[in-house]
């Protein structure tokens, strides 16, 4: 039996609970200025405090770092004045020999702290740039074959990090509006990098995605939410218990398998994980004490991290409240999404970046983390707000750290990429525009049978109950006569779509295409214009609508364009959101990737991120 994983698992998560310790106890040591903490304690941490002051002083020495070994030389003599005022059972000079210590914290700690106070103070324009319209890279699908691979050998070490929910527009304007640091410019620069748009392919989620990154596929996993037909019960990509690739049909090797995953949904096989739901469960112990050790381990600490996550949740506040959300219950899911926003945008960004870090500095040949904070702040605040793009700015600032050390460590010789999952259409609640919830107006169109609503965006999934097989569309038509037409005539639904045989038929308000091989066989490709290019809207709804556990039916909310190019979406799934994604229109489906002059990406060959796994493979293998 191979226990060599498992080793490795537990030195870096004794490793990371060492770090943590030694962040910690300096914080528990600073509290007993207040008196808070009993002279007992502030005397047995006094001893961690000579072991840091000694170990200072020979790293200096032998470094022949002067500054280094003064600053431990201060910590042990204060450690030994500590000590000594303890012996003698002298509480106030114990505390008070403790304030030179609390002052090395804070000058130990001043780099991040300045960094945290420059990333929620630094004035940006007032004026945000118009997104445009969407940057569609081309016209017209390019039908293809991916060939299959083995396992991914990496020989090319490799970095791909993930801003997700960032729009090519959306990333355009972070560039325009200053907020990407000077030292990253310079990086791009120097590298000749391009950011280029891509199709993320339908559904344009998260979950999806990243299983197309991943795997080579999402043809199993069609959208944020859809039911297990097996169960009958619904499949939730955040679930502690739902490892989505069980559902995939074909997966690909996974890319990560000889590397770590950071704050995913999938895993890609990673030998490394953190922040992954389903691993978190799998793993409770080891997943606590690492991601523990990562937060007050991490390079800006648990100083830095707190003060940032407090600033973070201060910003908010204002343009929380100005949502004006009606009634308790949706005070107080407003209020739990600001904290939990705040928290994914700082403290996890910052202990997985830290992770991240630590993988570079040894060498580890793959790893993949997505910064969510952007995705996070954009349902609430909308894609396009003040708010949202300042999170861009916190993501750069990460982006930064992990630029520098890859300079750092140049003998590693890392390639790093740059991508996002998908974008973000302006939207409203459905019911605030139309006055009733989409499940109300499904299920009267339906009728007494019961049905499952899986809402994502302004894109929903209907499952009849008693159902788990796919239907074809004209076998619902005859269950429920006219209800295709009764959908339609909402306002809020523009696309009726459901299975027929190896087709799709697509029912709009102006008549009715017929799918096949991904291309439009019967009907007016300009039916389907005001969401996009026709023959990339057919491709990418007969991919999606053809999956085996994709709805009965599947709903496309209606997409109102405007001539600033944000355009506009109801959103199926009836939370405070103002912006979402999942369905077609607007910069939703617009993803971008960057990548250096040496690693080229062509863009005009993606229809779906599978297409992108295909092109990482060929150039972290080097095959």
């Amino acid at each position: 039996m191979n226990i060599s994983p498992d080793l490795k698992i537990a030195r870096r998560t004794v490793w990371n609970a060492g770090k943590a310790a030694a962040r910690i106890k300096n914080y528990f040591l600073a509290l007993g200025v207040t008196g808070l903490i009993p002279v007992e304690a502030v005397f047995a941490g006094s001893a961690f405090i000579g072991i840091d002051g000694a170990r200072k002083i020979i790293h200096g020495i032998k470094n022949k770092d002067a500054k280094q070994a003064a600053y431990g030389s201060a910590l042990a003599a204060n450690a030994a004045v500590i000590a000594a005022a303890s012996a003698i059972a002298s509480p106030f000079l114990a505390h008070i020999a403790l304030l030179p210590i609390v002052g090395m914290i804070l000058y130990d700690r001043k780099s991040s702290i300045k960094q945290v106070l420059k990333n929620h103070t630094l004035k940006q324009s007032q004026l945000i740039p118009d997104p445009g319209q969407p940057v569609y890279p081309f016209e017209k699908p390019i039908f293809k074959t991916n060939p299959d691979h083995g396992p991914v050998h990496v020989k090319n070490r490799s970095i791909i990090i993930q801003i997700d929910g960032a729009s090519f527009a959306a990333l355009q304007m972070a560039f325009k509006m200053g907020m990407v640091p000077k030292k990253v410019q310079e990086f791009f620069k120097e590298n000749q990098y391009e950011f280029k748009p891509f199709y993320s392919g339908q559904g344009c989620v998260t979950p999806s995605a990243e299983a197309g990154f991943l795997y080579g596929t999402n043809v199993g996993v069609p959208a944020f939410r859809f039911l297990d037909p097996e169960t009958g019960k619904v499949a939730s990509a955040d679930s502690f218990k739902e490892d989505l690739k069980k559902y995939l049909v074909k997966p690909q090797p996974g890319l990560l398998a000889e590397g770590s995953a950071y704050a995913m949904l999938l895993d890609g096989d990673a030998k490394n994980a953190m922040f992954v739901p389903f691993r978190m469960k799998k793993q409770i112990v080891t997943q606590g004490f690492n991601h523990a050790g990562q937060v007050f381990g991490s390079q800006d600490g648990c100083l830095g991290g707190m003060l940032d996550f407090g600033l973070n949740l201060i910003g908010q506040i204002k343009p929380t409240l100005e949502k004006k959300p009606k009634g308790l219950k949706q005070i107080w899911k407003n209020t739990f999404n600001l904290i939990r926003g705040s928290f994914e945008e700082t403290i996890v960004r910052d202990a997985t970046t830290s992770a991240l870090i630590d993988d570079i500095k040894s060498g580890v040949p793959i790893a993949w983390i997505d910064f969510a904070g952007y995705d996070a702040a954009s349902h609430h605040y909308g894609p396009f707000s003040k708010t949202s793009l300042k999170t861009l700015r916190g993501i750069f600032r990460k982006i930064e750290e992990i630029v520098e050390t890859i300079e750092e460590n140049q003998e590693k010789d890392y390639h790093l990429y740059f991508i996002s999952d998908h974008g973000q259409t302006p939207s409203k609640p459905f019911s605030q525009i139309y006055g009733k919830p989409l499940r109300q107006v499904v299920q009267e169109a339906v009728g007494s049978d019961p049905i499952t609503l899986t809402p994502t965006g302004s894109h929903g999934y209907v499952y009849f109950s008693n159902i788990k097989r796919p239907m074809n569309i004209n076998e619902i038509e005859q269950n429920h006569p006219g209800l295709t037409q009764k959908l339609l005539q909402h306002p809020g639904i523009g696309i009726v779509a459901g299975k027929q045989g190896d087709k799709v038929i697509l029912a709009t308000k102006d008549g009715t295409l017929q799918l096949q091989d991904g291309k439009i066989v019967e009907g007016n490709p300009e039916w389907l214009k005001l969401y996009g290019p026709p023959e990339i809207l057919a491709y990418e709804i007969h991919h999606e609508v053809s999956m085996y556990n994709s709805g009965h039916l599947v709903l496309y909310g209606t997409y109102t364009p405007t001539s600033d190019g944000k355009g506009f979406a109801a959103d199926f799934e009836e939370l405070d959101y103002h912006g979402n994604h999942g369905s077609i229109g607007g910069h939703q489906e617009i993803s971008f990737i960057g990548h250096s002059q040496r690693d080229p990406i062509d863009t005009k060959q993606i229809m779906g991120s599978w297409d992108v796994h295909h092109q990482l493979v060929h150039n972290i293998t080097g095959e």
